[in-house]
């Protein structure tokens, strides 16, 4: 991707899906994921060298979103230049 002079993006949560990784009481399978290593690997990422994160989030129910990350839990700082 550099060497095509086009930037990088790590999906982060998206990454950390697992399809059909969790088995329901009742027979058959829903998705599941790893939605506590988002930080982990968002900052490997940003380590790394990508140029950008995409990361779906929420503001609090996270219910329906098993590799959402949730803001509600964070401190979001306002940074200016």
């Amino acid at each position: 991707m550099r060497e095509a002079n086009c930037p990088v993006v790590a999906d982060v949560t998206h990454a950390l899906q697992q399809p059909a990784g969790k088995k329901l009481d009742g027979g058959g399978v829903a998705s599941g994921g790893l939605r506590e290593l988002i930080p982990c690997i968002a900052r490997t990422s940003v380590v790394v060298g990508v140029d950008g994160l995409f990361m779906e989030v929420r503001d609090s129910d996270l219910s329906c979103y098993i590799c959402a990350y949730c803001l509600a839990k964070y401190k979001i700082s306002e940074y200016k230049s």
